[in-house]
C-alpha cells in the first residue's frame, strides 16, 4: 500500500477532493496524512470522506509520514512544496502550473532529473477519452499538422461580485487566464501533435480591474483573457483563453491527414474528416461522443500515478513537460503586443 499525503484541501474550488476520490477508487494507495495552512478545513475534508488520517502541523511532518505527495495548493506555493518533496525522494503529483516563473520551473526540472521517484504534473485533460482517441487518430493518419485553433476558459470569475482571491494576484498566481487555462492547452496540443512551439506573440486584457477586498477594493493584477499566436517548425496555432466567459476546451487542427475537432465539454466529442494524403477530403466523417466529467479524468490521472510508481507505463506528464509549458507562458508574457 502506497502511503499518500495531500497538501492543500482547497477552499472555493477543491481539486484535492477529486484526487482523493481517485485514491479511494484505485485502492493501491491510502491517504495517510494531510497538511493544510488552516486545520479546520483539513478536519472537514477528512470528515466528509470518513477518513482517519493524520493532520500534520507542518509540511516536514507530512514528508516524514508518506511515500508520495499530491500538491493541490495555490500556484505560488508549488515550487517550495515540490522542491522539498523531490529532494526527499518522494513520489510527487504536482498540480499545474509547476511554478510561477521560468527560473523556478527550471530548478524543479533539473532537480527531478537528479533525484529518484515519479515526478508527475497534473495535466488531467490527457486522460479524457476524447484526448486518447484524438491522439490515436493523429498518430495513425497525420504525418504533419498544418494549423491548430483552440480556446478554453471558464465563467465563474465573470461575476464582478466574486471577491478578491489568490487567482487575481501575480504574487500568488502568476498570470491569470493565461496560466490557468493556457497551461492545459499548451500541454494538450504538444501531447496530441508532438509539436513544440518556439515563437509566440500574445495579447492580454484585464476587463474587471478591481475586486472587493475587505472593506474596500483591490486592483486585479493579472489577465482576464489572453490570445496567443504560436509557430513551430511545421505548425501555426492560435490560442484564446478567458476566465470571464468561455466554453470548455476545444481544439481544432488540420493537416495532411484531414481535419480533427476535439470538444472536451460534456459530452465530449471527436469529429474526424479524413483527407487523402495527396488528394481531397473524403465524403464521410467519423464522430464519437463520451459522457464523462473532469473528476473521472483526475481519477485516471491518479491511477496512472500509481502505475508509474509501480514501474508501469511511462506516458505521464513529467516536470520537464511542465517546464516547457512554463517557458512558453513566460515567453508569451514577455512578447505581449
Amino acid at each position: 500500500m502506497i502511503n499518500i499525503g495531500i497538501v492543500g484541501v482547497g477552499g472555493t474550488v477543491s481539486i484535492a477532493r477529486s484526487h482523493l476520490s481517485g485514491i479511494l477508487k484505485d485502492g493501491r494507495g491510502s491517504l495517510t496524512a494531510v497538511y493544510n495552512r488552516s486545520r479546520e478545513p483539513a478536519e472537514k475534508f477528512l470528515q466528509d470522506f470518513g477518513i482517519d488520517a493524520k493532520i500534520c502541523a507542518s509540511y516536514e511532518e507530512l514528508l516524514q509520514t508518506v511515500d508520495a505527495v499530491i500538491v493541490c495548493t495555490p500556484n505560488s506555493t508549488h515550487f517550495g512544496f515540490a522542491k522539498r518533496a523531490i529532494e526527499m525522494n518522494k513520489h510527487l503529483l504536482l498540480e499545474k502550473p509547476v511554478a510561477v516563473s521560468i527560473e523556478e520551473a527550471k530548478i524543479l526540472k533539473e532537480l527531478s532529473e537528479k533525484h529518484e521517484g515519479v515526478h508527475m504534473v497534473g495535466f488531467s485533460y490527457r486522460y479524457a477519452s476524447a484526448a486518447v482517441l484524438a491522439k490515436k487518430l493523429i498518430a495513425e493518419n497525420f504525418s504533419r499538422v498544418y494549423t491548430v485553433n483552440c480556446h478554453f476558459g471558464g465563467k465563474r470569475l465573470a461575476n464582478p461580485n466574486v471577491p478578491m482571491e489568490w487567482r487575481f494576484r501575480k504574487e500568488t498566481s502568476g498570470s491569470g487566464a493565461l496560466g490557468d487555462f493556457g497551461s492545459h492547452l499548451l500541454d494538450m496540443v504538444r501531447h496530441l501533435t508532438g509539436e513544440e512551439f518556439s515563437e509566440v506573440k500574445a495579447f492580454s486584457e484585464t476587463f474587471i480591474k478591481e475586486r472587493r477586498s475587505g472593506e474596500g477594493t483591490e486592483a486585479v493584477e493579472n489577465d482576464d483573457a489572453s490570445a496567443l499566436i504560436l509557430r513551430s517548425r511545421n505548425t501555426v496555432a492560435t490560442f484564446l483563453v478567458s476566465r470571464v466567459g468561455a466554453p470548455d476546451m476545444r481544439i481544432s487542427l488540420a493537416g495532411d491527414g484531414g481535419f480533427l475537432d476535439i470538444d472536451f465539454g460534456r459530452p465530449s466529442r471527436v469529429v474526424y474528416h479524413k483527407k487523402e494524403k495527396n488528394g481531397p477530403y473524403l465524403p464521410e466523417k467519423f464522430v464519437e461522443e463520451f459522457d464523462e466529467d473532469s473528476k473521472l479524468w483526475i481519477e485516471r490521472e491518479v491511477a496512472d500515478f500509481f502505475d508509474a510508481i509501480e514501474g508501469k507505463g511511462g506516458e505521464y506528464a513529467r516536470i520537464g513537460d511542465g517546464y516547457y509549458v512554463q517557458e512558453l507562458l513566460g515567453n508569451a508574457e514577455t512578447n505581449l503586443v
